[in-house]
């Protein structure tokens, strides 16, 4: 075996190496994350990750009582107008 073989099989396990090692961070990391309403939470306690999670709660409920609220102001001028 020449030394530029040898150079390149200690480059090609090096790369295996760091690959794995890669691999094995990002399986970690995606423990860390959580789908909460279409969107990722990436927390590190149980505190952020209820925390994050109620705000988003609170988003959502206030997007929805708007959009009830809007859905019953246009029952009511429904309700004045008469449609033929």
């Amino acid at each position: 075996m020449s030394g530029e073989v040898k150079e390149y099989i200690v480059l090609i396990t090096i790369m295996v190496i760091l690959i794995i090692v890669y691999m094995i961070y990002v399986i970690l990391d995606e423990r860390k994350k959580l789908k909460y309403y279409k969107s990722t939470i990436f927390y590190e306690t149980d505190w952020d990750k209820y925390n994050e999670m109620v705000i988003k709660q609170k988003r959502v409920i206030f997007k929805k009582r708007v959009q009830l609220f809007f859905l019953q102001v246009l029952v009511f001028l429904k309700g004045l107008v008469v449609w033929k």
